[in-house]
């Protein structure tokens, strides 16, 4: 028997996402997350518009989990002009109160950024380094992978702001967010080596925290940059 067209198959997975029932949807969804990510450009606008409209506010957490890890795990094929609305409606969810729906926006966000959604996501960024100090701590660990894939995609000049903006959470009064935001910069400093002068200053200070784990930390960064 013949394999059914790419056409066809469309057809399908489109009339079940359209469905009212979330059985359906789910249907569809599981039949997309099992194609090759190449074939992924060959789907139908119509298709990928669906697809995005379940991003929004009022889907499930079930549903939108699913469609942002179908679209983080084909981002390298999705055509770029769709990056851009996908990316947008990813940002939007970050501020949901559900740790599953804001642990899968930021992975599919750091996914996205290798497919010029950088530029975009970069107007997020207030939002993820504020994550860092998410009672979740779930969401405080995808909080800083995103960053760091981020890093990897800023032109020079946005570098130096990125990083003031997060050497200002060393002055909170929070320990949770001073160690998220130590971790992080020691996972930057690890790729980053020449990132190292702008932060020695503020660091320094850090090792005089009243918290052993915190100075530690401090302590651990400096030795990475100096070695």
């Amino acid at each position: 028997m013949a394999k059914p067209s790419t056409r066809l198959n469309s057809r399908r997975i489109l009339k079940l996402l359209k469905s009212e029932n979330e059985k359906d949807k789910l249907e569809a969804l599981k039949i997309l997350s099992e194609i090759d990510p190449k074939k992924f450009s060959r789907l139908s606008g119509k298709l990928i518009y669906e697809l995005i409209g379940l991003l929004g506010e009022d889907t499930t957490a079930n549903i939108f989990c699913w469609v942002a890890m179908i679209f983080g795990n084909s981002s390298k094929y999705i055509p770029k002009k769709y990056v851009p609305t996908i990316v947008y409606f990813l940002i939007k969810r970050l501020d949901s109160s559900d740790p599953y729906i804001k642990t899968t926006a930021l992975w599919a966000l750091g996914e996205m950024c290798e497919m010029g959604g950088c530029p975009i996501i970069l107007a997020s960024l207030g939002k993820m380094i504020n994550l860092l100090h998410d009672e979740n701590i779930f969401v405080r660990n995808f909080a800083t992978d995103t960053i760091i894939k981020i890093f990897d995609y800023l032109p020079p000049y946005a570098t130096e702001i990125l990083l003031q903006s997060i050497l200002k959470n060393l002055d909170s009064e929070s320990q949770t967010l001073k160690l998220s935001t130590l971790y992080l910069l020691w996972k930057i400093v690890v790729n980053h080596p020449s990132i190292g002068n702008i932060i020695i200053p503020r660091l320094a200070k850090t090792m005089n925290d009243p918290s052993t784990e915190i100075r530690t930390l401090s302590a651990w960064i400096l030795a990475e940059i100096l070695k």
